[in-house]
């Protein structure tokens, strides 16, 4: 693949050597411009970058402002991309891609690679057992960590997030949050509880202090404990360690050293390969007179992240700000980024607006004629034929398109 590089950071740069290790990629431009990547097309102008000719993918990272700009460009021209997650403080960046992604067949993964260590792997089947009845059931889930540098709300968190999100198996459908301070300044502490459709509680705890790897655990109604130690954003060693209820500590599995970005680089390749498949097989099903939609989704659930895994990972982040601020509980209720449902809020908002203006316009028009103004009764009879026309337009909600899922991005 060729590869687009947005922004400079030191992030950004670990990338651009990755893939121009691999002898299957190579980076063909680069916007504001990396060392050792000076000659890249790209460094002077944006325009000149996009400008660039056979650039299959992409590396989306920058300040916000690139970032969401950068992912709403490739998405509307149809060009894959990694994308540095969070892309800005709000999962706006995300649902404007929805949509164009959709049109285009582009695969759009956020850099959470935590999900595809072994060791999380592991703690999934440990749930699996557990829900079949093999092991005690499954009570919490407890994330632990604590950094010296970052925000610990809109980088950490946003990131960790997905790892208990994923373990619970359903959507997170409430977040309680404390934080210190809770003032709005900068977050030194943070503990988020989480709950979603089953018994499974989720606690993230992050603290400011000295780096050290994230703990994740699954504890059981025994009082046992699973444990991961890991770090979910650079290379090193993790392992996996089992405490039962008296205290006594083993080491279940050593893993050696993990790289997320090369995990995370092969996840991105089968995702674009099953979007090629998933296109192709839609094609020939369409020339044999059958349904393309008809045959199962393609997804990245389980394999790797998604738009989707992105764009809930905003969600819940922004829900804990509000949780902040607010000092209570936030309800999360989730709806799928699609035509049929702009098309239905576009259409609530209209329809309420036009009920509105009816209620005060039709005492108007009954009261000009009485005070002199007898024009104002053609409002009155205005209304009812501007009524039935908002209803006739409720016929084109059949010309809009449902809802596809983000965990599939089969193009």
């Amino acid at each position: 693949m060729n590869f687009l590089i947005l922004g400079s950071g030191a992030d950004e740069r670990d990338w651009a050597e990755l893939i121009s290790s691999d002898r299957d990629h190579r980076v063909v431009a680069a916007h504001p411009g990396l060392a050792g990547f000076e000659r890249t097309p790209g460094a002077r102008d944006i325009e000149e970058a996009f400008a660039v000719e056979g650039v299959d993918a992409a590396i989306v990272g920058g300040d916000s402002e690139l970032r969401t700009e950068g992912l709403r460009r490739l998405a509307g021209i149809g060009v894959s991309a990694i994308v540095l997650h969070p892309p800005a403080n709000n999962p706006d960046p995300y649902y404007q891609v929805s949509l164009s992604r959709q049109e285009t067949g582009a695969v759009i993964v956020p850099d959470l690679a935590g999900r595809l260590h072994p060791g999380v792997r592991a703690l999934q089947n440990a749930l699996e057992h557990a829900r079949s009845g093999e092991t005690a059931k499954p009570v919490s889930i407890l994330l632990e960590a604590s950094y010296e540098h970052g925000d610990l709300l809109w980088y950490h968190f946003a990131r960790l997030v997905d790892l208990v999100r994923l373990l619970t198996g359903k959507e997170i459908e409430t977040v309680l949050a404390s934080a210190d301070p809770a003032d709005g300044g900068a977050i030194e502490n943070l503990i988020v509880q989480l709950r979603g459709g089953t018994d499974l509680r989720g606690e993230i705890r992050l603290g400011r202090g000295v780096d050290r790897p994230v703990h994740l655990s699954i504890v059981n109604s025994q009082n046992d404990m699973l444990t991961l130690e890991f770090d979910p954003e650079k290379v090193a060693e993790g392992r996996l360690t089992s405490r039962d209820r008296n205290g006594i500590e083993s080491i279940v599995e050593l893993y050696p050293d993990w790289d997320p970005k090369e995990s995370l680089l092969e996840a991105f390749e089968a995702a674009t390969s099953q979007c090629g498949s998933a296109g192709a097989s839609a094609k020939d099903a369409a020339e044999a007179g059958s349904d393309p939609t008809k045959p199962a989704a393609i997804s990245l659930r389980g394999s790797g992240p998604s738009l989707l895994d992105g764009t809930r990972a905003s969600e819940l982040t922004d829900a804990v700000a509000r949780s902040v601020e607010k000092n209570r509980m936030i309800e999360l209720h989730y709806d799928e980024v699609s035509e049929l449902g702009s098309f239905k809020a576009v259409m609530t908002s209209t329809g309420c607006g036009l009920l509105l203006l009816a209620t005060a316009a039709l005492p108007i028009a009954l009261a000009g004629p009485a005070l002199g103004f007898n024009g104002t009764l053609v409002i009155a009879y205005a209304i009812p034929p501007i009524l039935v026309v908002f209803l006739l337009f409720q016929l084109l909600r059949f010309l809009a398109r449902s809802p596809r899922n983000d965990s599939d991005q089969s193009g």
